[in-house]
């Protein structure tokens, strides 16, 4: 069968490509020999064998690098003879011969040595000890809110009363994504219901029921009032962190600003984002939802490094918030959904 010497073959000519042939041929040549019936190691060697063995080799075909290899023939024979010119061509003709002699040896080894030895050597493997393809989940790497339990269990260590106060503002061993914390704002702007969140909307015309998952219970009827009415303060108040989103707005909205610490600040160090790379600075961010007497939407962002969340991730949201709510020039306002049918 021709097959290997042909690899071989376009093995010796991918040097015209210098390095490509390494990246693209010797792959190929275990998914051709495997296209074929044939053992695809043995298809590699035989490719490796043409890529490598005849890399400076040729079949018929000048490259760039006969005047390298002329250089180094014409340095070598001024040895003897310092008046010797050597032509560029000089080595094409023996790398032209030699590239039979690769072709015919690189043949008899994969053939007779290489091949049969692999006979044996099961391609795949025993299916039961390959990893399987597990299905799509709806399920996502679950976020961290820190408790007395939760860090007995995680590090066998105590809870502190003054971790209560960091994670009361988000901080100490806190985790969430994007995600959840979009969800999170949905469940406060719904007040407690908490909602799976879906990408689709409408299948064939029809809307997609919500699901409730739990309902958030607060222990007095005015705490909800309470929370919502000092997010409000954040962007509406005097001296809220995303007042600067307020002008102008024509809906009431809440949120809240926040940061995520991207590098450790040493305990008597003060935080100096002129000192940092950028990479190393401090990420925005804001979770808002609007409006408030009639929740729509919620959304979180997040600004890599963007340090402020009032200044940089609040005018985000505002953005999204307006594209969503207000109508557009020409269009009439698309039909949302109710705080009944969840965020």
């Amino acid at each position: 069968m021709l097959l290997t010497p042909a690899l071989i073959a376009v093995g010796i000519l991918s040097h015209v490509a210098v390095d490509a042939g390494y990246v693209l041929v010797i792959p190929l040549g275990a998914v051709i020999f495997y296209a074929a019936g044939r053992h695809p190691l043995a298809g590699i060697a035989a490719a490796f064998a043409g890529v490598s063995g005849g890399f400076s080799a040729t079949l018929g075909v000048p490259s760039s690098l006969d005047p390298m290899l002329a250089g180094i023939t014409q340095t070598a024979a001024q040895l003897v003879d310092p008046t010797v010119v050597v032509s560029l061509l000089n080595n094409f003709y023996f790398t032209t011969a030699s590239s039979a002699v690769i072709i015919l040896l690189g043949w008899a080894l994969t053939d007779l040595v290489i091949e049969p030895r692999l006979r044996t050597t099961v391609v795949d493997g025993d299916p039961t000890t390959l990893p399987t393809q597990e299905p799509l989940q709806t399920a996502e790497r679950r976020g961290v809110m820190p408790s007395n339990a939760w860090k007995l269990g995680a590090m066998g260590q105590p809870w502190y009363p003054g971790e209560t106060l960091s994670v009361g503002i988000g901080q100490g061993y806190m985790l969430a994504t994007p995600m959840q914390l979009a969800v999170m704002t949905a469940t406060i702007a719904n007040r407690g219901r908490h909602y799976r969140p879906r990408l689709v909307a409408r299948i064939g015309g029809k809307p997609v029921e919500p699901e409730l998952l739990h309902t958030v219970e607060m222990s007095a009827a005015g705490d909800w009032d309470a929370v919502i009415d000092a997010m409000a303060d954040v962007i509406h108040g005097p001296r809220g962190t995303a007042r600067i989103i307020s002008e102008d707005i024509a809906y009431r909205a809440a949120g809240k600003t926040g940061t995520a610490q991207v590098v450790g600040i040493a305990d008597n160090a003060t935080y100096d984002a002129s000192k940092l790379d950028e990479r190393h600075r401090d990420h925005a961010l804001f979770i808002s939802f609007a409006p408030v007497e009639d929740p729509r939407i919620a959304v979180a962002v997040m600004v890599e490094n963007g340090e402020h969340g009032g200044s940089t991730a609040a005018p985000v949201a505002r953005s999204v918030m307006d594209a969503y709510l207000l109508p557009r020039a020409g269009d009439g306002p698309e039909p949302l959904p109710t705080p009944e049918a969840g965020l």
